[in-house]
């Protein structure tokens, strides 16, 4: 199980297969990450066998490149609607 805190203070620069492969996943996140200046997040989740989150609050509004993000992702049930 992957815990992570977002780190909403911190400019992340690169989510490039940030938790590609984890198993069970469960991500609480008090605080979003600051996603601001990421262009690519490029199998950020790829191959995650399962993922439990929401991630409606994330701004991936400058994000470029989402090749395989949720690539061979077998079980994904969070909220990415806004």
């Amino acid at each position: 199980m992957k815990s992570f805190n977002g780190g909403g203070e911190i400019e992340w620069s690169n989510f490039q297969r940030a938790f590609k492969g984890c198993e069970n996943m469960v991500l609480t996140v008090d605080n979003c990450p600051d996603l601001s200046k990421e262009e690519r997040l490029s199998q950020m989740f790829s191959g995650a066998k399962s993922i439990d989150t929401d991630l409606d609050d994330w701004d991936v509004s400058n994000a470029e490149v989402l090749f395989a993000t949720f690539a061979n992702t077998n079980a994904f049930n969070g909220d990415i609607s806004s």
